[in-house]
C-alpha cells in the first residue's frame, strides 16, 4: 500500500505513528463486500427469526444460560 501511495514503508508508518500520537485514536478501515454465501446465511438468520426459530434474546446472562440448559446446551 505505501508503494502504491508513493512512499517508503518507513514513511507511512511514522506517518501513522504520528497521527496516533496526535488524536491518541487508533482507526482502522476495511472496505471489504461480504461473500454471497454470507449475505445468503444472514438472509436465512433473518427469515428463521421472523418465523420464530433461533434463540430468543435475554436481557441478561442468567436468562441466556438457563435458556440454553433447558435446551440441553
Amino acid at each position: 500500500m505505501a508503494r502504491e501511495i508513493g512512499m517508503s514503508l518507513s514513511t507511512l508508518l511514522n506517518t501513522f505513528l504520528k497521527q496516533v500520537i496526535r488524536t491518541k485514536k487508533v482507526e482502522f478501515s476495511i472496505n471489504e463486500e461480504p461473500s454471497e454465501y454470507l449475505i445468503n446465511a444472514i438472509k436465512r438468520a433473518r427469515e428463521n427469526r421472523k418465523q420464530g426459530k433461533g434463540s430468543p434474546i435475554f436481557a441478561n446472562i442468567e436468562d441466556d444460560l438457563k435458556w440454553l440448559k433447558k435446551q440441553g446446551i
